[in-house]
């Protein structure tokens, strides 16, 4: 390996993947500027155990490769009795980042799973105005909504939006307050490992800043796999970015779709992610070899 981390990005965004699989930074509407993600890992609550397990840790032993002449970057995660394979890009034509989980059952007995997703983001337009970074979740688009602005002044608008939404529809979220360790505003990641979210819907921070997380609930027999996904798009509106993330989505439900068929159903006992189509279709980037920077 030339470097520990590796990137995705289409020349509008760009994101910085750590060789553990956790997402460190992405910057929109250019490469390098601005960073609005400081953090995005997985996690799995192992309900027989009652014990938490974050892919991007000491819990998974690591492997991290581009797919072969893509700009597709994979991080398998081992450990007895589980596996993971987590594929990160961006559309080549759209606003967004896609990670794309899929969890595969090696051991001899059933398995529940509360597979979760934490992120902490921070905004960049509109710093040096004011600190505030805003996250809410839109039930009626099941997404979580980003940006930096004043919480009760709509007079201060937001320049850039970035959503955070998960496919298929997470059977649970929560919006924190960084680092806050107890109420309905917990921090994401400390909320998560227990296998329940709290569904707070809206949070600020000033300056500790705000997290979200998405979970789904799931059982899986030996040999069965499931898959889950979280996007991540950004817009100049909030209008443009729905619009991404719409797009985004419906391509990453396609991919689902072609995978269940492909499968004959729901679950699996054959370890293949539902990879993009615009791969399966040729699309090529020059950008697949690892940063040494």
């Amino acid at each position: 390996m030339i470097s520990d981390f590796g990137l995705v990005g289409n020349g509008a965004v760009l994101a910085k993947v750590r060789s553990d699989g956790a997402m460190t930074e992405a910057y929109f509407p250019s490469v390098g500027f601005f960073r609005h993600l400081l953090q995005s890992q997985f996690g799995a609550f192992v309900r027989e155990r009652q014990q938490p397990l974050w892919f991007s840790g000491s819990d998974f032993e690591v492997e991290q490769r581009y797919l072969h002449d893509t700009n597709v970057l994979q991080t398998a995660f081992l450990r007895p009795e589980l596996r993971g394979v987590l594929l990160d890009f961006v559309h080549p034509e759209l606003p967004g980042a896609v990670r794309l989980l899929e969890v595969h059952n090696t051991g001899a007995s059933p398995v529940t799973l509360d597979l979760f997703h934490a992120e902490a983001s921070s905004v960049s337009d509109h710093v040096g105005e004011f600190g505030y970074n805003v996250a809410y979740y839109n039930r009626l688009g099941e997404h979580v909504v980003r940006y930096r602005g004043h919480p009760w002044n709509n007079a201060v608008e937001s320049q850039i939006v970035w959503l955070v939404s998960g496919v298929p529809t997470p059977d649970a979220y929560q919006c924190g307050v960084s680092y806050q360790e107890n109420g309905e505003g917990i921090d994401a990641f400390l909320d998560a490992q227990d296998g329940r979210l709290e569904e707070n819907r809206y949070a600020f921070g000033d300056p500790s800043g705000t997290t979200s997380g998405l979970l789904w609930t799931r059982q899986l027999e030996p040999g069965e796999t499931t898959s889950v996904a979280v996007l991540f798009v950004a817009g100049n509106s909030l209008f443009d970015a729905e619009d991404a993330l719409n797009a985004s989505a419906a391509a990453t439900r396609t991919s689902f779709s072609e995978r269940r068929s492909a499968s004959g159903g729901s679950g699996s006992k054959r370890a293949a992610v539902p990879y993009p189509p615009w791969t399966r279709s040729g699309w090529r980037s020059s950008t697949s070899a690892r940063c040494s920077c």
